[in-house]
């Protein structure tokens, strides 16, 4: 592929990849259930840790571990230089933070404010990964990068509010 997409691929993947895990580690650890049940929804009130704790086993940890995992995907790809491979892990990382944006909120209004727009950003980072890589357009690889660099920031916010709602 031409003009280095894979390389800023791989950059802007980097970025983001390992951020989801600390939000999975703030949120109480690895492993568990893979369910899509609801939970209260969000409120202006802080969270508590059993708030909390509900909304990870009730499926927020099954959403925080597939978007990990679509993340190892897409670097994976990008690694490879593999073009067709990266698309497709574009579109699944498409949907899957659709998936995530359709689940309960995080029972914490800050945290999820945070989580809410990253997912977002994730969202249309991946779309512009698709069409930057299908159409091989630079700018569209470089507004993936800055969607991710933002994304990140509103995971590493949330991060930092459920880590401050867990130890209490």
């Amino acid at each position: 592929m031409p003009g280095g997409y894979p390389a800023a691929m791989r950059r802007a993947l980097t970025l983001s990849a390992v951020i989801p895990l600390a939000v999975l580690v703030a949120c109480g650890g690895s492993g568990g259930s893979g369910g899509t049940s609801a939970t209260a929804p969000a409120s202006s009130a802080p969270a508590t840790p059993t708030a909390l704790s509900a909304w990870v086993t009730g499926g927020g940890r099954h959403w925080q571990q597939t978007l990990v995992a679509d993340f190892g995907t897409a670097q994976k790809a990008a690694d490879g230089q593999d073009p067709g491979a990266l698309i497709t892990a574009c579109r699944t990382l498409q949907q899957d933070s659709g998936g995530a944006q359709g689940y309960s909120p995080i029972p914490d209004s800050d945290a999820e404010s945070h989580w809410s727009r990253a997912l977002s950003l994730v969202g249309q980072a991946a779309g512009d990964c698709v069409t930057g890589l299908e159409n091989q357009d630079s700018a569209k690889i470089a507004a993936t990068q800055a969607l991710l660099g933002t994304a990140t920031s509103e995971l590493q916010a949330a991060t930092a509010r459920l880590g401050q709602v867990s130890s209490g």
